[in-house]
């Protein structure tokens, strides 16, 4: 757990998922893992928990991460919360990442 930034994602005080927040250099971040239980999918609830992604780290100027190709419905998840794919890996997976401006102020 040295790694990384682990998150959990509550709905209520519901366990719903979680996130995992890997620091790759300056400024640039890879989300390692995002999951939603299934009875939580659907709803909105991992959309919102990109969204604290971009208002935790508000000076992160790249995200990028990596799912299976063979899973589309990943990809369209990721799509629409603004990643693009940027290639792929050696083990047929998608390589994506976002670009955002950097703001704010840097975390604690």
């Amino acid at each position: 757990m040295r790694v990384g930034d682990y998150y959990k994602i509550l709905v209520g005080d519901q366990m719903a998922g979680g996130l995992i927040v890997l620091r790759k250099g300056p400024r640039e971040y890879e989300l390692g893992r995002i999951f939603v239980d299934p009875d939580y999918q659907n709803q909105g609830v991992g959309t919102q928990a990109v969204e604290f992604l971009w208002e935790e780290y508000p000076l992160a100027k790249r995200w990028t991460l990596g799912t299976p190709a063979w899973n589309r419905r990943t990809r369209h998840f990721y799509n629409k919360v603004g990643f693009v794919e940027v290639g792929s890996d050696l083990r047929g997976g998608i390589l994506l990442e976002k670009r955002l401006p950097a703001r704010g102020v840097a975390r604690p």
